[in-house]
């Protein structure tokens, strides 16, 4: 072979290394939705005397306010509004907020006639409460926006309880994603072993009944959740405090990579290109 081959050959490998690598390194396209966001930082008394207990209420909203299809981008700021504020929106996040303000202590005041015939001392946690929702985009690309939202709630007690959140939107028609939109029919019957055979890894258990003495509370009634949240990889499973677990165990979130579910993905799922 001569020299003038030889560095052909090289420079031909050097080339398909380098398309190779480029191809893998390339990321899909972000999507172009502009978000702005609301903070309330609030707290009432009881009887509006601060020297009593009260409730507090901290929290940011975010929403989106330009896409190229309107109608899109308004029906998306109408779920997530209902899914941070619980509560129909007014179309103008401003008056929304303002009126879960307003829903939040009208509801607290009602411990007013309770805490004016009770025997406990003003520093008791008992009339102590707390409200705080947060909001974030977690994933926005291939017409794929994933919005994650965080509340936590504390009205006495031992403690207090976090809820998380999450929403995947298709934002070719501004809907929600849901299990349905991405998996072939029978999806739960087939998920489900898959979602167990990753809790038994992840706990390093022999089967799925063992999660039970590790703090699951039925692994028969473990099922796949609509709570979930989308990437370029895979799709991960969140299930709450008390879902399928105990207080004490948090938050779990079961990942599963897009390779592992070739088999149930459809054609015209928006993930089918991740494969």
């Amino acid at each position: 072979m001569n020299k003038n081959t030889i560095l052909f050959v090289v420079l031909s490998m050097i080339f398909a290394v380098s398309s190779c690598s480029s191809s893998k390194e390339k990321k899909a396209e972000e999507n172009k939705i502009e978000f702005d966001s609301l903070k309330v930082d609030s707290t009432y008394h009881l009887f509006n005397d601060t020297t009593k207990p009260a409730i507090s209420i901290d929290s940011k909203i975010i929403f989106p306010v330009n896409f190229g299809n309107d109608r899109v981008y308004l029906s998306i700021r109408r779920q997530m509004i209902k899914d941070a504020l619980n509560l129909e929106t007014t179309n103008d996040p401003k008056q929304d907020i303002a009126k879960y303000v307003e829903n939040l202590i009208a509801d607290y005041k009602k411990l007013e006639k309770i805490y004016k015939n009770d025997t406990l001392t003003d520093d008791d946690v008992t009339y102590v409460a707390e409200q705080n929702v947060s909001q974030e985009v977690t994933f926005n690309q291939d017409s794929i926006l994933t919005i994650f939202t965080n509340t936590y709630s504390f009205s006495g007690g031992a403690h207090g309880m976090t809820i998380v959140q999450y929403a995947n939107y298709d934002l070719r028609n501004g809907q929600k994603i849901r299990l349905s939109d991405l998996f072939a029919d029978d999806y739960s019957n087939l998920l489900t072993p898959i979602i167990l055979g990753k809790l038994v890894q992840d706990n390093k258990v022999q089967q799925p009944t063992d999660l039970e003495q590790n703090g699951f509370i039925d692994v028969a009634e473990i099922k796949p959740t609509e709570n979930f949240y989308l990437d370029e990889i895979g799709i991960t499973f969140v299930y709450n405090q008390y879902d399928i677990a105990c207080y004490s165990m948090g938050q779990i979130k079961v990942f599963i990579p897009y390779s592992d579910l070739s088999f149930l993905i459809l054609d015209n799922s928006r993930i089918k290109k991740y494969l």
